[in-house]
């Protein structure tokens, strides 16, 4: 990802965005309970990180973040849509040896 990166709040914040658009915008399938733990995950692993941030680790946080933003028509249109966000975060979480926010894939 060759993006500049973003602030810890900057990125929080987008994380709630998302959260809200998938929650306001959900239809029959959008699995949101799913969606809202992505998110408080999300928003956990900044909340955990020391400052100042490693930048590696932010890099791949963002990229955890930009990963839960990207194709919000998906994840709308599917129980499964969220599926691969899951594993992103996740793979993301274990990188970071924070397996406590690990979520069922």
């Amino acid at each position: 990802m060759c993006e500049p990166l973003i602030s810890p709040d900057g990125l929080r914040l987008r994380t709630e965005a998302h959260r809200d658009e998938l929650t306001r915008n959900a239809g029959l399938l959008t699995d949101v309970p799913l969606a809202r733990a992505i998110a408080h995950r999300l928003i956990q692993m900044l909340d955990g990180v020391e400052t100042p941030i490693n930048p590696t680790h932010h890099r791949m946080i963002q990229v955890a973040v930009r990963y839960y933003e990207l194709e919000p028509d998906e994840d709308l249109a599917s129980p499964f849509g969220l599926e691969d966000d899951v594993e992103v975060m996740n793979a993301v979480a274990e990188a970071l040896d924070r397996r406590d926010l690990l979520l069922p894939a």
